[in-house]
């Protein structure tokens, strides 16, 4: 089973140099992602440039949820709504098929036929997807807070 570890690095603020481990607690565990439409034979996968950025990964998400705003970039057609619950309550989200791969992993994407819209321009770092216990399921996380790392395995 390959393991890929994910290490977050110091991080100069202002004066303060910020570890690893606080990093990790500050930011969240995060990796890179690149969010595609799903192909289809009436479009050529290299027509449509991918949104590159960072996935939250999100423990507490039933399911993976992309940022509305790329959605939209991406001329995503919605297949469905969903009701998701969050912190303000229960609100109805447009649902979109999307093709998400994972740079840093040797794994093929993976399509997802209704990955939920959510909105995500205000977080720090910038995530343009959280990913959720769907994906989630296929892999082995380990959270290591002390170090300042997490390790993956798929």
């Amino acid at each position: 089973m390959p393991v890929i570890e994910i290490n977050y690095n110091p991080l100069q603020s202002g004066a303060k140099v910020i570890g690893p481990a606080q990093n990790l607690f500050i930011h969240g565990a995060f990796v890179n992602v690149s969010i595609a439409p799903v192909p289809s034979g009436s479009v050529q996968p290299s027509a449509i440039k991918p949104t590159i950025g960072k996935a939250l990964i999100d423990t507490g998400a039933t399911f993976t949820c992309v940022d509305e705003d790329t959605c939209l970039t991406l001329g995503l057609n919605s297949v469905g709504i969903a009701n998701i619950k969050h912190v303000d309550g229960i609100s109805m989200r447009p649902r979109y098929p999307v093709q998400i791969s994972f740079p840093d992993f040797n794994l093929p994407p993976l399509n997802l036929i209704g990955a939920t819209s959510v909105v995500l321009n205000n977080t720090t770092p910038p995530f343009i997807a959280l990913i959720g216990r769907d994906l989630l399921a296929h892999f082995k996380l380990t959270y290591n807070g002390p170090r300042g790392r997490i390790e993956i395995a798929y």
